[in-house]
């Protein structure tokens, strides 16, 4: 099964201080009036062109596929605080929507300002990085659970994970309970 390590559990101490210059930084570059969404709206649509990152300031977010039958999978779950659209600085088109799941607000900047600063600031440029190993830790940690685990286990450590990453966040309650906002069809 995959670990139930947090990511601050993680984080190299000697990294801690640097990520987080780096995301001061990268906040303080971003638009000052965030983007306010309401649950099911897409914040970038699959397959299609598209140019900023985001800084989640409030709410769940989601990346997701959807294939040609119509059945969709969420790959991905972004909380507040996280980064999200980082690929746009890659990709001319993404290959994945991503969806608020509850009402949520994001900061955004442009792909290109975001290279820039990450060129000048090491900080952002780590920052960047953090976050794409993060994201693909919860892609190999789902990956697991769907290769080895039975449905019981796959729940259970997919709920221990989200804990984790709330605890993380400051959301103390979160040990004993936290608000769900999926459905049993995602």
């Amino acid at each position: 099964m995959p670990n139930s390590l947090s990511e601050a559990s993680l984080t190299r101490p000697e990294m801690q201080s640097l990520l987080r210059r780096g995301k001061t930084d990268l906040l303080a570059a971003m638009s000052a009036k965030p983007q306010v969404l309401e649950r099911g709206d897409i914040l970038v649509q699959m397959e299609e062109p598209h140019e900023f990152l985001y800084a989640i300031e409030t709410g769940w977010l989601s990346r997701s596929r959807t294939l040609p039958d119509g059945r969709r999978q969420i790959i991905v779950l972004f909380l507040p605080s996280e980064v999200c659209g980082i690929k746009t600085i890659f990709m001319t088109q993404q290959p994945d929507a991503i969806e608020a799941l509850t009402p949520a607000s994001a900061r955004r900047i442009h792909y290109k300002e975001a290279c820039e600063l990450a060129a000048k600031e090491f900080g952002v440029a780590m920052l960047l990085a953090w976050q794409l190993a993060q994201d693909e830790r919860h892609l190999h940690n789902w990956n697991v659970r769907l290769g080895r685990a039975n449905g019981e286990e796959r729940l259970a450590a997919f709920l221990l994970e989200l804990r984790n990453r709330l605890i993380a966040l400051g959301i103390d309650s979160a040990g004993t309970r936290y608000g769900l906002p999926l459905t049993q069809q995602q």
